[in-house]
């Protein structure tokens, strides 16, 4: 463990804390914990957590677990002995790095993630499981940068301006809610987002709806987090968005104290599934039968509507972009030069039943439902670098199908058929090295195709298109293929 001393040190200058590393992920709940709970009641809180629970086996999942049960029974006696347990959890975590470091590119922490890893087990499920897929939140620091949302490459794209202290602040740090809803687009959907699922107007509506069920997964984690202290700052600072729709974070919030009459959780969970289908026009799937088997399944009183409207309105108007999202990736998953390399990959069946499973009203009320297990994995570094290996030939066979579609939407001899062969038979390669792994040669191997493709790519008659399908293997956040 860091030692309390250590902490409870940091606190004396409160403005610093904010820009250390610690403090960039313990933020105001940790540094009120440290401030409040005393050497006596942490040297209290130790021993009574060692006296209750057998963490002897060392595991991380093991402590965590047994961190969250006692965060659970101190919280019922009363907020200081919540802090006194929550200043043995924040020890723990701090002295663990990589429970932040490992999931991006740089070093970066993640706002009040060990906060929620403590208090939120679907949280805590989400990060072991992706943990160990290798997933990553990608850090561009290029000015300029993009955000891309490619969740089939195992990340997600940020501009550095994205995160917090991101534009020039001595520490990166990222939202932990903004965080868990893109590791949940990775961890539930990921096959799915480049395939051809349906009809095209079925596709949009399926994309759209995975938008919505994985923000009901947010506010899951939201209400764990509320049932132990609806005034923790983790909650404001996460779910309230204050600074861009407060009105429905307010509402959402009350909501979830119990304070609305006649509106629950699953009112909400309704409200936003059927809303962002609704409609007719661009901001809207087409009519189709998914789209019609959502709406009669997902049923609101006239009462719910009226009272969650008018605070949700504005946040949802926002969410149309998921259906503009929705409707390109449908038309890019149709083009040849694209499908064919996708189809490459055999259709990953977890995915496809948890779409399943997202189209009915009364899914998932935890991590178990979401994730179909009981149990949760250690997370492990050998398992979690295997699977990057695996993630890396994923990649590169997602940026092969976006450079074969490219190229095949070009007319005449500008499509370069030879070259889009030659982009085939390394995509088939990266299939078979990702279905087949063989960590020995990984690097090697790895490496070889990668120049390999670089020099097909040189072939191309055209310098700008040298030059675009060069970028596309040689800068991580390049996208040749709408949408971004």
């Amino acid at each position: 463990m860091v030692s309390y001393k250590t902490l409870r040190t940091l606190t004396e200058d409160q403005a610093a804390w904010f820009e250390t590393e610690i403090g960039s992920d313990l933020w105001v709940d940790g540094l009120n914990v440290f401030l409040t709970v005393e050497p006596e009641d942490f040297a209290a809180a130790l021993e009574r957590f060692f006296a209750n629970y057998d963490v002897s086996d060392g595991k991380v999942t093991t402590w965590l677990q047994a961190l969250h049960s006692f965060c659970m029974e101190l919280n019922a006696e009363g907020e200081f002995e919540l802090y006194q347990a929550l200043s043995v959890g924040m020890a723990y975590l701090a002295a663990r790095p990589e429970i932040n470091d490992h999931m991006f590119n740089m070093p970066a922490r993640i706002l009040n993630h060990s906060t929620a890893l403590l208090l939120s087990p679907t949280y805590m499920a989400v990060w072991i499981h992706s943990y160990n897929a290798g997933y990553e939140l990608y850090v561009d620091p290029e000015e300029g940068a993009q955000d891309a949302f490619r969740p089939e490459h195992g990340r997600i794209y940020q501009r550095r301006a994205s995160f917090v202290g991101g534009d020039g602040g001595s520490v990166i740090r990222y939202p932990f809610q903004n965080y868990i809803h893109e590791m949940m687009h990775i961890l539930l959907f990921h096959d799915l987002y480049t395939r051809v699922l349906g009809s095209p107007e079925e596709d949009v509506t399926y994309f759209t709806h995975i938008e919505g069920a994985v923000s009901v997964m947010e506010e899951v984690i939201m209400r764990e987090l509320m049932a132990v202290r609806d005034d923790l700052n983790l909650i404001d600072d996460g779910f309230a968005a204050v600074t861009t729709f407060p009105e429905y974070g307010l509402y959402r919030y009350q909501v979830l104290q119990g304070a609305v009459e006649g509106v629950n959780d699953k009112s909400l969970f309704m409200y936003r599934k059927r809303l962002m289908l609704q409609g007719e026009g661009e901001f809207f799937p087409p009519d189709n039968v998914v789209k019609d088997q959502i709406l009669a399944t997902h049923k609101l009183s006239d009462h719910e509507f009226e009272s969650i409207h008018p605070c949700f309105n504005g946040y949802l108007d926002n969410q149309q972009r998921h259906v503009r999202w929705a409707k390109k990736a449908v038309d890019r998953n149709r083009i040849a030069g694209f499908r064919e390399v996708i189809e490459l990959l055999p259709r990953d069946e977890f995915c496809a039943q948890k779409l399943i499973e997202s189209l009915h009203p009364d899914s998932w009320h935890d991590w178990r439902d979401m994730l179909s297990c009981t149990d949760l994995p250690e997370p492990d570094p050998e398992v979690r670098q295997h699977s990057k290996q695996g993630l890396a030939w994923k990649e590169l066979l997602f940026r092969i199908a976006e450079m074969r579609g490219y190229l095949s939407k070009q007319a005449g001899a500008a499509a370069e058929p030879e070259v889009q062969n030659d982009l085939f038979d390394y995509a088939a390669y990266a299939a078979m090295r990702y279905l087949h792994p063989d960590p020995s040669t990984h690097d090697e191997e790895f490496h070889k195709t990668r120049t390999d493709v670089l020099e097909t790519v040189s072939r191309l008659g055209d310098a700008e298109m040298r030059a675009k399908m060069s970028s596309m293997i040689e800068v991580p956040g390049t996208h040749l293929l709408e949408p971004k």
